[in-house]
């Protein structure tokens, strides 16, 4: 009996401390008020998560470019200038003047030569009501000729020799150093541009037939007649210079150092007119310049073998062949050749560089050199425009009437186009973008 009184007071005592816990806060905690049915511990309730996080200002809306389409005309490189009038009023049967421009960049450390900046351009000068006016003819721009099936590393190449067929509707130009290394293009008056090429066979142009159907291309040290209408190709011999008698039935072409052949169109035959190392220091006949009337041409016995040029003596040959004998001096380098209108006179470039100081032969504006005029019947020369020891006048052309001469040079700081008088009067600057490169080509009406 004793055992169980004792028992149950002990259970009594443990429930008044359960409840007596329960019922009292934690130690440094407040009692529950009146307003409290019973206490209870604070819950911390965390922000709920996200990323990132909003953003605190409103973010401004992304425009979409529009997708890039070509231009369907073509936009030149350089901005076509509006016409202007010449400092000096130009006789008025001015021919239309084809140039072509490129911009180069300068030599660099690890390569000598200068390197195209721009595609090439074709350009067009034609005066007219007192106005010169400058046009862009043909834009070789690498994405313009992959739309005509032309390799489009060609735009790039670096101008050679431009040659106006004998109508004067057409252009061959040949271009150096691209991709293909070299290419023969023939480019309308509309600026349509054709790509001549039958494997190896064309890389340089000579010279036209007379109906304008063929052109005598080199390649390889090789020359061959091209049909234009099917580029079908005849191998007429090794040669490294040529040229086509205006009445068409003979084509001239050095073969070998110190030899000059005459094909014969008609016949098929081929003949050797020199043979002979009559001057040493003569290498190969190049750069051939016909008389209006087709009765005489002039050549250069290159010396230096130039590639664009076709620098020494001139010389002078009948329209068959005969009686080649020298006409310039054996102690100059002479190049570009143009006879006048009546025969009487022949203009030419002079170069004045030593010849063991040869520059480039892709920057002619790095070249000094003269324009002089020697009278075919006597021999006497004549300066008309001194280079002053730094300037460059290259590939001077007669106007149709004798009454002035187009030339190329850089006496304005950059290449450009201009005009002078045979007596030496009337120099001024006909184009005003430079950048221009190569040769020039008159055009007939």
């Amino acid at each position: 009996m004793r055992i169980r009184l004792i028992l149950l007071f002990g259970l009594c005592t443990l429930l008044a401390g359960c409840t007596s816990y329960w019922a009292s806060p934690p130690a440094g905690q407040a009692p529950p008020t009146e307003a409290s049915a019973a206490w209870t511990p604070p819950v911390e309730t965390p922000e709920p998560w996200s990323y990132p996080p909003p953003p605190t200002e409103t973010p401004i809306p992304t425009e979409t470019p529009e997708p890039w389409t070509p231009s369907p005309t073509p936009t030149p490189w350089v901005v076509q200038p509006t016409p202007y009038a010449p400092a000096e009023a130009l006789p008025e049967n001015f021919p239309a003047v084809v140039y072509l421009v490129q911009r180069l960049r300068p030599p660099s450390a690890d390569y000598v030569e200068p390197l195209p900046l721009h595609p090439l351009q074709i350009w067009r000068l034609r005066y007219e009501g007192g106005m010169l006016r400058e046009e862009l003819l043909a834009d070789l721009r690498p994405e313009r000729l992959a739309a005509q099936g032309i390799p489009e590393g060609i735009g790039y190449a670096r101008a050679l020799h431009l040659l106006p067929s004998p109508d004067g509707k057409m252009l061959a130009l040949s271009v150096e150093a691209g991709y293909p290394p070299a290419a023969v293009l023939i480019v309308d008056q509309d600026g349509t541009v054709k790509y001549l090429s039958n494997g190896q066979c064309a890389t340089d142009v000579f010279g036209w037939t007379p109906d304008t159907a063929k052109v005598l291309v080199g390649c390889s040290g090789a020359c061959n007649l091209m049909v234009l209408a099917d580029r079908e190709c005849y191998f007429l011999g090794s040669c490294t210079g040529g040229t086509i008698s205006p009445d068409g039935h003979y084509v001239f072409f050095s073969d070998a150092p110190i030899r000059l052949s005459r094909f014969d169109v008609d016949t098929g035959t081929t003949v050797a007119l020199v043979t002979e190392k009559f001057k040493p220091e003569l290498i190969y006949a190049r750069i051939f310049a016909w008389s209006p009337d087709g009765k005489k041409a002039v050549l250069v016995w290159d010396k230096l073998v130039q590639v664009r040029y076709g620098e020494g003596q001139l010389w002078l040959m009948d329209a068959d062949g005969s009686n080649l004998r020298p006409l310039g001096r054996d102690d100059t380098y002479d190049f570009y050749p143009a006879r006048s209108p009546d025969g009487k006179t022949i203009a030419f470039a002079r170069r004045e560089n030593p010849p063991d100081d040869l520059s480039p032969i892709w920057d002619p504006t790095a070249l000094v050199s003269s324009l002089y005029l020697l009278d075919v019947e006597s021999g006497e020369e004549r300066l008309l425009l001194s280079s002053e020891g730094k300037f460059a006048h290259w590939d001077p052309e007669w106007l149709p009437d004798g009454s002035g001469l187009v030339f190329l040079s850089d006496r304005g700081g950059e290449a450009n186009l201009y005009f002078i008088r045979p007596d030496g009067t009337g120099l001024q600057q006909l184009t005003r973008q430079g950048g221009l490169t190569g040769e020039i080509a008159l055009l007939k009406p």
